[in-house]
This record gives C-alpha cells, sequence and structure tokens, in this order.
C-alpha cells in the first residue's frame, strides 16, 4: 500500500528524496549551473581590471581568461581563446578617492587556474561573459576546489576530467530544455 502526493506514487515507509530524480543534491546542483551556463570552462587566469559605472553606482571587475579546456561547448568558445568574466566587485580611483567593493568571496589571481560556468552577456560583447559572482573554483593539479563546499555540486579535490564525465552523464540523462 502506498500513497500519492503531488501526483507522485511514493510507496509507504520510503522517505520523499527532495532532489528526486537525480542521485544526489549534489548532482541536481551541478545539472543547474550547467543548463544555466553557455559554455563551462578550465581556463587561466591573465589579468584583472575594475571599472567603476558611468553613473558610480558599481564597480566590476572584468577578468581576462584563456581558455584551456572546453567541458560544455557553445556560446562561441573556443579552446586558446581569450575571454572576459566580468563580476561585481574590485578597487578603483575616483576623482583621487579610493573606492572597493569586497564580496564574501576569493577575488580571482594572475596565473591560476579555474573552472567557469559561463553566461554570454550580450551578443555585442561575444567575448564577455558573466561567471557566478558568489563563488570561486580553482583548479589546482587538475583537481577542483570551490570557495565553499560542495557549492557547485563539485566534491573538493574532483578530478576536472571525472567532472566533466559527470556533466556528459547528468546532460545525457536529463536534457536541459525546461531551463
Amino acid at each position: 500500500m502506498g500513497r500519492r502526493a503531488i501526483g507522485i506514487y511514493v510507496p509507504s515507509g520510503q522517505p520523499v528524496r527532495n532532489h528526486w530524480p537525480y542521485a544526489s543534491k549534489a548532482d541536481e546542483y551541478l545539472h543547474d549551473w550547467y543548463c544555466r551556463a553557455g559554455a563551462v570552462v578550465i581556463a587561466t587566469d591573465m589579468a584583472s581590471r575594475a571599472y567603476l559605472s558611468s553613473d558610480k553606482s558599481l564597480i566590476l571587475t572584468g577578468t581576462g581568461f584563456l581558455v584551456d579546456d572546453i567541458l560544455k561547448s557553445g556560446a562561441g568558445v573556443a579552446v586558446n581563446q581569450t575571454i572576459t568574466v566580468a563580476r561585481p566587485g574590485g578597487q578603483v580611483r575616483d576623482q583621487g578617492e579610493w573606492l572597493r567593493v569586497e564580496l564574501d568571496r576569493p577575488d580571482f589571481r594572475p596565473g591560476r587556474v579555474y573552472l567557469l560556468f559561463l553566461t554570454p552577456r550580450g551578443a555585442w560583447r561575444p567575448s564577455v561573459f558573466l561567471a557566478n559572482p558568489w563563488i570561486t573554483t580553482e583548479v589546482i593539479d587538475g583537481t577542483v576546489h570551490a570557495s565553499e563546499d560542495e557549492a557547485l555540486g563539485v566534491p573538493d579535490g574532483q578530478s576536472y576530467t571525472v567532472l566533466g564525465g559527470r556533466l556528459d552523464s547528468l546532460a545525457a540523462a536529463f536534457p536541459c530544455s525546461t531551463h
């Protein structure tokens, strides 16, 4: 004997998993980030520069990256291409005064390698992308290290090639058409 809830048959005595139909909450998070991204890449930070908006209400930092590998192709991104990622925050000098916006996440650092879930900024700037403004995910010796534990569904220290396989499996099992 079972019961029905929200149109899903649940056998009596079985817990309802809130990440259904995924095998884990981590898979659910990872697939959600994957579907929202125009591309997923491994890229090396080349340099950053902060900008103050014309109305002086926002500081953005543009970081130049060289794409090293692609885990999800799309958005016109290619290996060895230079792209710019814009994220809120940074420090600028305005009329002799330093202005700084700090977010509770590590900034990108030149020469380091990162996992980036890229969202195209617009057709007018095809090589400029947005990335998660709250989480910085560094790749060290081929393994992924997020600034927040499993925030993207990526366990700390997981190989990025294993991560690529997980992304491929999730994409095959759950098409992104619902996002």
